[in-house]
């Protein structure tokens, strides 16, 4: 949407030029009689294509694609959370932020409609964008179809605003109405930016996140706090909602939050652009998606607009294409692990793994595992400090890895050093890996303490991630086992399977960064079924058979 400057507000605010349009439009739609008018009416409440083609005018939408999305937006009128994804330029907001709030706003006529389009001018409706202006801009489209658009005003005269009357500026807009609210009909906010004391039946959240949340940690969780209060801005959170309408820009965006939070109405969703791995795991919930990338089945959604050759040639840029085009943070290519180089085990009677291969299996011992604990630590002391990822894996004599737990945890340090040693007791490994700084730091004092109580002294190896190589490249090193089949893990092991799948876009990375350290620390396992104290003989027997009889040193 292009910049409005002042004197565009100024116009649109001019009464005599009000007038003139009026004149203009009452004589060029004179023909039309009072029946055809209320006809109208009820088609441009009821039809969301009909009002924002036929009435509003915007003569390049398509039928196929934004017929189509507009029939889904008219099936879920009464659903109190909506989640529209489509591509950059494909007409999101005219559809959705613009045409549905004038929609909503429009009088009732003697039609039966749900919430909060039953409501008509004297909704309170909220525009919200990542920035205020871009918001602004939102409002005056909204306020120029009510004051310069012929057919709206032929239509409907009882709505047109005047600013002698009712509050018209660059952030709210008031429809003449027959209840009083401090909220107008139309209100705007910034993301992240507090309202105190206004409340609203709708919120119409456009393009919260932009490429400054994405790149930016600081942006994207204030962002998202702000999203995860959104409801106190509801007046009657049990009926009123929100339709939260963009592209996503990352794995951890407030798309991917919403989700979360809200879980899917399956029933009522459209998920084309969602890869089919990502649908699996939604918790059924109450929110309704509407996702689509640009291209399906290997043509263009939009071809009125944008033909395959045009498409073709903004996926050169993986960036671009997967975060505004495809709606599919996966389409550009841009994650670093295929999630099929991942192999899976079953556990089976007492100590022994199941793993199947083709039409067979065979299976391993854990006590023949090099087994090993690797901890990425946080220890924080805060409820929002980072997690603490934990790993223990075991290899087997072709250094095959076999990861026997996986997970994330937010912990303080006290509790940091209870897990290690429940890992410890558990497995008992060759050595637990932790990052020597951390350790030094925070936790060392505490696990010699508990150590020295406990009557137990594991071996310690302190990993140096070393300042030359960045998180990313450590974890990039995990690539030659998975690519090789090496990696083995259980399929109940989601929090790793995520962060595997999206890396390096995930939300969190701290499991493969615990992971990471493997390579430097793995070792072949035991042959198996060598029985292990039969193995310590003969190493015994070697070493003492290399010594002089009487002097007991090496005769080597």
């Amino acid at each position: 949407m292009s910049f409005v400057d002042d004197a565009a507000w100024k116009l649109l605010f001019d009464e005599d030029r009000l007038t003139a349009r009026r004149d203009t439009a009452e004589k060029k739609y004179r023909d039309l009689t009072g029946e055809q008018i209320k006809l109208m009416r009820r088609r441009a409440k009821n039809e969301p294509f009909f009002l924002a083609s036929a009435i509003l005018g915007n003569d390049l939408l398509s039928v196929n694609f934004h017929g189509h999305y507009l029939s889904w937006l008219r099936w879920t009128w009464g659903e109190r959370y909506r989640m529209t994804l489509l591509p950059r330029d494909h007409y999101k907001t005219t559809t959705n932020t613009v045409t549905d709030s004038i929609q909503m706003a429009l009088p009732v006529e003697d039609l039966q409609l749900p919430h909060p389009y039953n409501l008509g001018p004297n909704i309170k409706l909220l525009l919200t964008h990542e920035t205020h202006e871009h918001a602004s801009r939102f409002l005056y489209k909204i306020a120029a179809a009510f004051r310069e658009n012929p057919l709206m005003l032929v239509m409907y005269p009882e709505l047109i605003p005047s600013p002698r009357v009712q509050r018209m500026n660059k952030t709210e807009l008031e429809l003449p109405r027959d209840v009083h609210h401090s909220e107008p009909t139309f209100d705007t906010l910034g993301v992240a930016a507090a309202e105190q004391g206004r409340h609203y039946n709708w919120l119409k959240i456009d393009d919260p996140i932009g490429k400054e949340a994405r790149d930016s940690s600081v942006v994207m969780a204030k962002t998202l706090l702000w999203f995860d209060n959104i409801l106190s801005l509801l007046t009657r959170p049990k009926y009123d909602g929100f339709d939260l309408t963009g592209t996503r820009w990352a794995f951890f965006d407030a798309y991917s939050n919403a989700v979360k939070m809200y879980g899917v109405n399956r029933d009522k969703s459209i998920l084309r652009a969602y890869d089919k791995r990502d649908v699996e795991l939604f918790q059924d919930g109450l929110l309704c998606i509407y996702a689509r990338g640009a291209i399906e089945n290997g043509q263009p959604v939009f071809p009125e607009e944008f033909s395959l050759d045009d498409l073709n040639r903004i996926r050169r840029r993986p960036e671009v294409w997967a975060a505004q085009y495809a709606n599919n943070p996966r389409e550009g290519s841009l994650t670093k692990f295929d999630p099929s180089w991942l192999k899976f085990y079953n556990v089976g009677n007492k100590d022994r793994l199941v793993i199947f291969e083709g039409t067979g299996s065979r299976t391993v011992r854990t006590r023949d595992l090099d087994r090993v604990i690797m901890i990425d630590p946080s220890v924080g002391e805060r409820d929002t400090s980072d997690e603490t990822g934990f790993v223990v894996t075991g290899t087997d004599k072709k250094m095959n890895v076999y990861v026997l737990e996986a997970f994330r945890r937010r912990m303080k340090p006290p509790e940091l050093i209870d897990e290690m040693f429940r890992l410890y007791t558990k497995w008992g490994p060759r050595l637990i890996s932790i990052e020597s700084v951390a350790f030094s730091a925070m936790l060392k004092y505490w696990f010699e303490q508990k150590c020295r109580g406990l009557g137990v002294f594991p071996s310690i190896y302190d990993y140096k991630p070393g300042s030359g190589r960045s998180k990313v490249a450590r974890i990039e090193g995990l690539t030659n086992y998975g690519a090789a089949g090496q990696i083995y893990i259980m399929e109940g092991m989601h929090q790793l399977r995520d962060e595997w799948d999206w890396f390096p876009l995930g939300e969190a990375d701290h499991i493969l960064d615990a992971l990471a350290q493997g390579p430097e620390i793995w070792s072949a396992g035991r042959e198996p079924g060598m029985d292990y104290k039969e193995e310590m003989k003969k190493i015994e027997e070697r070493i003492f058979g290399e010594r002089d009889e009487l002097t007991g040193y090496s005769v080597i």
